[in-house]
């Protein structure tokens, strides 16, 4: 188990609360994104910047997921530049396996197939929260809406 002091959860807990703050301030400033999104060529430049930040994220997921592996397996360490560049971005692995401690929670350890139903039902899981949620506030928004024409 980690100590309470260690650094291991400091990346990914900094890049959660830079995901939660962003969210924060799209969500403040929708109505000028909106505005914004429909002025001249921006439709194509977010339809752009989305596909190109998508394939560069999928990328990063499966080389720092190899790497780990390659890594706990007993591999030979990476090449300086490479492992270095590796090691300074590795706070963007969506492993839930590793942020959370797992080994502490469980009496007899964490075992691989402990660590294949979580990684495999947590997306699952939030994808449901966040449907259930959408769901809400459609019908929250359904509502208030029948309310205000009655």
């Amino acid at each position: 188990c980690a100590t309470a002091t260690s650094m291991l959860y400091l990346g990914p807990s900094i890049f959660m609360f830079a995901i939660l703050a962003c969210g924060a301030v799209a969500w403040c400033n929708y109505r000028r994104f909106i505005a914004w999104y429909r002025e001249g060529d921006n439709r194509r430049l977010c339809k752009d910047l989305i596909e190109g930040g998508t394939a560069l994220f999928v990328t990063l997921q499966i080389v720092l997921l190899v790497k780990s592996n390659h890594t706990s397996l007993g591999g030979t360490k990476m090449p300086p530049p490479y492992g270095e560049f590796l090691n300074a971005i590795s706070f963007l692995v969506l492993d839930v396996v590793q942020w959370l401690p797992l080994n502490c929670a469980y009496e007899n350890g964490f075992s691989a197939w402990d660590a294949l139903v979580i990684v495999t039902v947590s997306p699952i899981a939030v994808f449901v929260v966040i449907l259930g949620l959408a769901w809400t506030w459609k019908l929250s928004r359904g509502r208030s809406a029948l309310r205000s024409s009655q």
